[in-house]
């Protein structure tokens, strides 16, 4: 169980750097965007990892979750990755007529 909630991670994280990678390509020609973008993923990844730790905060303690503490694990990383990659394809392809999307 624990390495198919990884392997299903690892597949959710390229499609994260995938998108990214897009983004990045789309907007070649605008630095100002591609800083803030940078910043903003940067940011992003701290908030991911600091959220993992908020909650599997005795994780140092042995045998403090359990056997199924790695899939747990892989699962909120699975969940946080999708929000984020679903907030940067939004940016990638705006909806048509939102008038509050990125452009």
């Amino acid at each position: 169980m624990n390495s198919c909630e990884f392997a299903q991670y690892a597949k959710v994280d390229a499609e994260l750097n995938s998108i990214y990678g897009k983004l990045i390509a789309k907007y070649k020609s605008d630095d100002e965007f591609l800083k803030k973008l940078k910043i903003a993923q940067e940011s992003w990844l701290k908030f991911r990892d600091a959220d993992l730790a908020s909650l599997y905060h005795q994780e140092n303690k042995p045998g403090a979750y359990g056997s199924v503490h790695p899939m747990c694990k892989a699962m909120e990383l699975i969940r946080l990755t999708n929000e984020r990659a679903k907030e940067l394809k939004e940016m990638l392809n705006p909806e048509e007529g939102d008038v509050c999307a990125f452009n």
